[in-house]
């Protein structure tokens, strides 16, 4: 889509505007706005946050963009002792501080509310809150480079004076803001659907996986009763029994290596999030510790090993069994997770991956702990999970098809991730264009 331009421009003089409109104008926020922090009652007084009702917010607030709900209430009392402020509805709040990418994020307040000290309130005196909303919005990262690099310093209400804002003239603030909200409404909503289509592509894959898995390939092969409720039907062919019947040697949790450990020189380090990060580990890891050959004997792993998370979170998520592939030298593994060898004579690994990999492996554990949440898994545990393994040359016929989908599925899932990359960088660029008048929207 293209949009005008305005007939002419000059130099801003500006780093952050570059050239803008012979007829605007730009001024330091100073000039344009009253600036204050907030302030947090005690939290040794739990008197102050029971029963409140003052609106209170934190720095985690301005991920709303538009802040319509308080993060907590506080009573009367702990307004008069503490440095809260009120601040009106409409102003907007920049987080001073926080933690990830809270730092320098803006968002605009829909009722009167308090914040923290860690928020800077922005109330307007001759500028449209929302055309400026709008215009900090874009320059988040200069803004964030006010402070230092370093992660813990935090901006200041004298930085925050100091940065420029374009001037339009208010009937123009008020067009530029109302176009970027309607915009940026219908690029959300457009990103939303491919991100939606995502998931939908990611679990039509694990389901089609799934069946190949625990129902074959052969739609009009004769099947018989599992015994299992969550499993149903499967194959005449296929044996049936605990993992421990087809594993080879016993299961090893992992090593556990405090910080001393660890060194450049040492043995790579295989640790829960690189190994759930990705379905196939193939190293190196990130991080290298000293250890013994015993202990790389011991706790190493090799090409075909499975790796299982014995906490929950990783159950909970996309991950919950890896398999590890081609590695360029030993590793050891960490100790929050479980190695299992298969026997490849019986069950190759990569079929047994596909298998644990699949969206009923919860269900599957659950079948096995008894339990409705998981807090860890054990050995024991893992090595009675029930396995369901097909002759070998089914096996072979099912990675093969796994492959094959994955392909499919990977061509598909890089082309709507490459248009959700394209929506995100068109609408930074358009709200940039916008505000500073690289593009003329809805004026004479």
């Amino acid at each position: 889509m293209s949009y005008a331009h305005y007939p002419a421009y000059k130099d801003s003089g500006v780093p952050w505007l570059g050239n803008i409109p012979e007829h605007w104008d730009w001024a330091k926020l100073y000039l344009l706005s009253k600036r204050y922090a907030g302030g947090t009652p005690d939290k040794n007084v739990p008197e102050y946050w029971e029963n409140g009702t003052i609106p209170w917010l934190n720095s985690g607030s301005v991920n709303q963009f538009d802040i319509d709900t308080p993060s907590a209430f506080i009573t009367e009392e702990a307004y008069k002792n503490s440095s809260a402020k009120w601040v009106p509805e409409g102003a907007l709040l920049m987080a001073l501080a926080g933690q990830g990418k809270t730092k320098g994020m803006v968002a605009q307040t829909t009722f009167d509310t308090t914040c923290n000290q860690s928020m800077a309130a922005i109330v307007w005196k001759k500028a449209n809150p929302r055309f400026m909303l709008w215009w900090l919005n874009s320059q988040y990262l200069n803004i964030r480079g006010l402070a230092s690099s370093d992660a813990r310093d935090g901006l200041n209400l004298e930085m925050l004076a100091r940065i420029p804002c374009p001037l339009p003239s208010e009937d123009e603030q008020t067009a530029i803001a109302g176009f970027l909200d309607k915009k940026t409404v219908e690029i959300d909503e457009l990103i939303a659907k491919k991100e939606e289509l995502l998931r939908l592509l990611a679990e039509q894959r694990t389901a089609l996986i799934t069946h190949a898995v625990t129902k074959g390939l052969n739609p009009n092969a004769p099947m018989k009763p599992s015994g299992i409720d969550w499993l149903g039907d499967v194959p005449e062919g296929w044996s049936i029994g605990p993992l421990r019947r087809w594993m080879r040697g016993d299961t090893r949790n992992g090593l556990y290596k405090s910080k001393e450990h660890f060194s450049p020189s040492g043995t790579p380090f295989l640790q829960m999030g690189e190994a759930f990060g990705r379905p196939v580990f193939e190293g190196p890891a990130a991080d290298r510790v000293n250890a013994s050959q015993h202990e790389i004997e011991t706790w190493g792993v090799i090409t075909g090993d499975l790796i299982f998370a014995r906490r929950s979170l990783v159950f909970e998520g996309s991950g919950k069994c890896s398999l590890v592939g081609e590695l360029a030298e030993p590793h050891v593994f960490e100790s929050s997770m479980i190695r299992v060898r298969m026997d490849a004579r019986q069950v190759i690994p990569e079929f047994a991956h596909l298998y644990f990999s699949g969206k009923f492996s919860r269900a599957c554990i659950l079948s096995t702990t008894k339990q409705v949440t998981i807090s860890g898994i054990d050995s024991q545990q893992l090595k009675a999970t029930t396995l369901l393994v097909p002759p070998m040359s089914e096996q072979r016929a099912i990675i093969k098809h796994a492959q094959e989908l994955q392909q499919t599925f990977s061509s598909a899932t890089e082309k709507v991730s490459k248009a959700i990359e394209y929506l995100k960088e068109y609408r930074a660029a358009l709200i940039t264009s916008a505000v500073t008048g690289k593009i003329k929207v809805a004026w004479p």
